[in-house]
């Protein structure tokens, strides 16, 4: 079915659309303007970066060291050099306007838009996507770069509304100064965000209560000088690198796992290997052994160590039972951990109070403040809700996506995602997804999944092209065959825990790891027959 009459007025008709102009659509269009097609990006910020524009909140940073985080584009990494391991908000945005000297990306972005529905029209070839403004788009193709967090979690919105201080949510954080000094400051969550806001601002704020549901096994983030950053690295070295991050489970550049069990060394060795890792953040449970996931023995040993470094760190005895307990809650790693400068001794401070909501939860807001469950009032000038992300389907609903009889992606969705790679879905032709749902993205370093996918985008369009397909989709078998691998990756013992891993049985990532994910990349792309195409004309590409 196509659009009433097909008698659409098309405003701007690229060959592909692009929505989302942060790292993964920063890609998609360097990779897609190879192949000598012309691109927009639609973006609902004001300028490039993704969640690099949108969280300037106090503290942010990235968790992954470079050059594991960073593109894959030649023209852009031989003339940069970075002077942190874990670059910060104003190093990424002194990045991304260095990429845009080199690639020019912003001559090709519309700013300050949104998609609010898309639908492919089967007479025409097209999608048709139309804009808050009221403008509509054509394109052959549409690729969704809007990445897994850009509808944030607004569960507390109701509860808040009596609040009369500020309200200031991480992924849309003012881009202007916010002050906590002379403020009593709430921040609600404990995930990576409320982390690195809470250790900026504890010594800061005249009060700091940090509300948290569920404690996180926040790592020591790495140090490293300078000069171990700026140093020469050669090319073929550098690409040594970026091809590296393709073969560990985590998308790591070389951070591979040891190949030994916890519990195959001896006491010392064991010790001495936790030890080593403890300073290199997420290696600690990426590279220390190679039985974390499978073993609940090794994960609880893990455990015991990290609780133990932990707690030396704490001198409050509630404090440190809450932010560090004796029995674990959940595994070690099935939660994403944070990467702390000074976080649990920041929180030991006589300013800060931690307040256990899974124990004493959130009544309500009031015009001052917060009340708890047990009666008590706590005054708040400011409260940040730091609480998280919608999954990664409530994004691609949002943006009004219909099949080409006019179904909603959301009655698509109703019986399971049905996608090929996490790119791919069916129903939806000549649709790419970067970063989405069924991806090892949640779980890996976010710039190898978007290389890695971005590649596999531009040869399937350049076989199109080449091949004069006019459309390509995949087949229901190899979404269902994607489907029971992402399932059997998925170990649901491991996860349980987690409520936002195992989304009520049905993963919503891909947990087999980078490595295999990406075989499983190069195996799709020499199986032309897991999707079904349409003869059309050529573009000679």
């Amino acid at each position: 079915m196509n659009r009433e009459g097909h008698n659409i007025k098309y405003s701007i008709a690229p060959d592909v659309v692009i929505v989302g102009a942060g790292l993964g659509g920063i890609s998609a269009l360097y990779h897609l303007r190879k192949l000598g097609l012309s691109c927009l990006i639609v973006e609902k910020g004001d300028d490039i970066g993704g969640v690099w524009y949108w969280n300037c909140y106090p503290g942010a940073r990235t968790d992954s060291g470079v050059p594991s985080y960073e593109i894959n584009i030649p023209e852009c990494w031989k003339t940069w050099k970075w002077d942190k391991l874990f670059p910060v908000y104003d190093d990424m945005r002194r990045y991304l306007d260095h990429c845009d000297e080199k690639i020019n990306i912003r001559k090709d972005v519309l700013f300050g838009k949104t998609v609010v529905r898309a639908q492919f029209d089967e007479v025409v070839g097209r999608w048709a996507v139309d804009l808050n403004d009221g403008e509509t788009l054509a394109s052959k193709y549409l690729v969704l770069a809007v990445g897994p967090t850009s509808q944030r979690n607004d569960g507390l919105d109701k509860t808040l509304e009596p609040f009369r201080g500020k309200v200031y949510h991480p992924c849309n954080w003012p881009h202007h100064e916010v002050n906590p000094e002379c403020q009593d400051v709430a921040i609600i969550g404990n995930g990576p965000s409320a982390i690195q806001i809470a250790q900026t601002w504890a010594s800061r704020a005249k009060s700091l209560a940090l509300y948290q549901k569920s404690y996180n096994t926040a790592l020591p983030l790495p140090s490293c000088p300078s000069e171990g950053i700026n140093h020469e690295c050669p090319d073929h070295r550098r690409e040594e690198l970026f091809e590296s991050r393709k073969q560990t489970p985590s998308g790591l550049a070389v951070w591979a796992p040891k190949h030994k069990g916890t519990f195959e060394v001896s006491d010392k060795e064991r010790a001495n290997t936790y030890e080593a890792n403890y300073n290199n953040g997420v290696c600690f449970w990426l590279c220390a052994f190679n039985d974390m996931t499978l073993s609940k023995e090794a994960n609880r040993m893990a455990y015991d160590f990290w609780v133990r470094r932990t707690r030396d760190r704490i001198s409050n005895p509630r404090k440190r039972d809450i932010l560090a307990p004796l029995e674990p809650h959940f595994n070690i790693g099935s939660k994403r951990p944070a990467l702390n400068t000074g976080y649990y001794e920041a929180m030991d401070r006589d300013n800060v109070d931690i307040v256990d909501v899974s124990t004493v939860p959130i009544s309500t807001a009031v015009a001052d403040g917060i009340i708890t469950k047990d009666g008590t009032h706590r005054h708040h000038d400011i409260i940040i809700p730091a609480i998280g992300f919608k999954p990664m389907a409530d994004s691609l609903v949002s943006l009004g996506l219909t099949d080409v009889h006019g179904t909603p992606f959301k009655n698509l969705c109703e019986g399971g995602l049905q996608t090929f790679l996490g790119i791919m879905h069916t129903g939806l032709p000549n649709l790419f997804m970067i970063n989405g749902p069924q991806t090892p993205g949640e779980r890996c370093n976010v710039p190898t999944c978007i290389d890695v996918q971005c590649a596999w985008i531009r040869h399937i369009i350049q076989r199109m092209e080449k091949e004069n397909l006019e459309t390509i989709r995949p087949t229901s078998q190899s979404a269902e065959s994607w489907s029971n691998e992402v399932y059997n990756a998925f170990n649901m013992d491991y996860y349980t825990a987690s409520s936002r891993w195992a989304n009520g049985g049905k993963p919503g990532f891909y947990a087999g790891g980078m490595a295999k994910y990406a075989q499983a990349l190069d195996d799709g792309l020499a199986a032309w027959d897991n999707f079904e195409v349409t003869k059309g004309a050529s573009r000679g590409v």
